[in-house]
């Protein structure tokens, strides 16, 4: 899903990019969440136990339910490949609430297709 805030542009400078290798998992389902993410190059697969709930790419968030809820996370992220992914901390996720005018509509439609999604899936 594209957004109208080309998040890897915006983050092009940060030197906190964290790697991967396919397999390796980011986070877990019940971890305690303190970032979302920009995967710079490859794709995460989103899972519930063994069942991806969807594969996000170049360009596209996740992990993002953490910082807006404060609650444990909802799923497990894994490497589908070999990756590196920017961590996005809450002081830099609030700054782009405030400061880019599209960044929390697109946040919205990511999260409303994610949901669609899962309704699917049921």
């Amino acid at each position: 899903m594209e957004t109208e805030v080309d998040l890897l542009q915006f983050f092009e400078a940060s030197d906190n990019a964290e790697t991967y290798g396919a397999g390796e998992s980011i986070f877990e389902v019940g971890q305690e969440g303190r970032c979302m993410y920009v995967v710079r190059t490859g794709s995460i697969d989103l899972m519930l136990d063994e069942t991806v709930l969807t594969t996000v790419s170049e360009g596209e968030i996740f992990g993002e339910l953490a910082l807006i809820d404060q609650v444990e996370r909802s799923a497990t992220a894994k490497a589908r490949t070999d990756c590196e992914v920017l961590p996005i901390d809450e002081g830099k996720f609030l700054y782009m609430v405030h400061h880019t005018p599209y960044f929390s509509l697109d946040l919205l439609r990511i999260i409303a297709g994610r949901l669609r999604a899962m309704n699917r899936l049921l």
